[in-house]
Formats: structure tokens, C-alpha cells, sequence
């Protein structure tokens, strides 16, 4: 049944108010709105174009999302510090990287609220959280 059949069905035997007077509501506009924004939500959206900047030269564009998850933002056991986790494939990565100043910066200027966590601009969450104050201090 598409969605016209099930709209019409449901307006059948539909009465407004208590009168008995048999008038409609104006449901069946609701009805056109309702359509026209399901088919507006249908269409494939332009694509979003952003424009360049640091990242597009980052060292770790182009690795594969889940690989990029697993180094960059490994799981700790036994809670939220990043002691004990292991780091080195992206220190490596960081190393090499053009725009690590950049990303660090973006990754502090990010995290002013205090929510830090993986490895960004070459530094752990403790790292950056240890750098964000003595910037702080250096003001």
C-alpha cells in the first residue's frame, strides 16, 4: 500500500468535532505536507563540499576509518586514562606528519570543554591536557 492508499484510508469516516456536522478537518493538507516532505527527505542531498585546509595534508588521510580508530583511539582497561595503552604506530604517524602543529592546535582549541581522549597532534589526552595549561600559564 503506498502512502496516498494509507492517507485516504485513514480520512474515511473521519468527523471534526463533536457536533456530528460531518465536516473534515483540514487533515488532507496536513496530508500534502506530510507527502511533499517525505519526498523532499527522499532526495539524495547535494554533497557537502568543504573547503581546504591543514587536514588535507595530515598524515593519516586516506587510512581506512577503522585502522585510523584502532591507532588513534585505542581502548585503556581498567578506565579512561591512556596509561597503559599503546601509542607507538601513531607517534610514528604524528611524527611524520606535515600539519601536526595545526592538528594539535585544532585539538585544543576543540577540547576547551575537557572531553579528551586519543592521540591527536602527536600527544596523548593527558599530553594535550598537560600542553593546554601551560599555554594557559604562558598568556
Amino acid at each position: 500500500m503506498n502512502h496516498q492508499a494509507v492517507i485516504d484510508r485513514a480520512l474515511e469516516g473521519m468527523t471534526f468535532g463533536s457536533g456530528g456536522d460531518g465536516r473534515r478537518p483540514d487533515i488532507k493538507r496536513h496530508a500534502e505536507l506530510f507527502r511533499a516532505e517525505q519526498e523532499r527527505r527522499a532526495m539524495p542531498e547535494e554533497p557537502r563540499v568543504r573547503e581546504p585546509g591543514w587536514w588535507d595534508d595530515a598524515a593519516c588521510l586516506g587510512m581506512d576509518p577503522r585502522e585510523a580508530t584502532a591507532v588513534f583511539f585505542p581502548t585503556a582497561t581498567g578506565g579512561r586514562s591512556s596509561r597503559g595503552v599503546d601509542y607507538t604506530a601513531a607517534r610514528a604517524i604524528c611524527a611524520t606528519c606535515p600539519v601536526r602543529r595545526p592538528c594539535l592546535d585544532a585539538a585544543l582549541s576543540e577540547e576547551r570543554s575537557g572531553a579528551r581522549h586519543g592521540m591527536r597532534g602527536g600527544m596523548t589526552a593527558e599530553e594535550r591536557g598537560i600542553e593546554s595549561r601551560m599555554r594557559r600559564m604562558r598568556r
